[in-house]
């Protein structure tokens, strides 16, 4: 019976051994999870700002290419305009020769 009851204890101490153990290890794996969830946070939040960023920059890009676009016609129309004045000039000096 004795040896029995020690045999019981025994296994009771391995038992209490990996119970402890898996304790321990439950509360390493919920640290790292805080961990892990305020990295995750962390992360969300640079991407957010980046995200706003990259709409800012986006917008600003729409922006000037607007603004390209409005020069180029600009550009386009006294290039015509020029081109007019050019003509009438040179008709203005043949009429003159003339």
């Amino acid at each position: 019976m004795a040896k029995e009851q020690g045999t019981l204890q025994d296994k009771l101490g391995e038992l209490e051994g990996k119970i402890r153990a898996l304790i321990s290890e439950i509360v390493r794996s919920r640290e790292e999870k805080k961990i892990l969830s305020s990295s995750i946070k962390d992360l969300e939040n640079k991407l957010a700002a980046m995200e706003e960023v990259l709409n800012s920059e986006r917008s600003e890009r729409e922006k000037l290419e607007l603004q390209l676009k409005q020069r180029a016609e600009e550009r386009e129309e006294l290039r015509a305009k020029v081109e007019g004045l050019l003509a009438e000039v040179s008709r203005m000096e043949s009429s003159l020769g003339d």
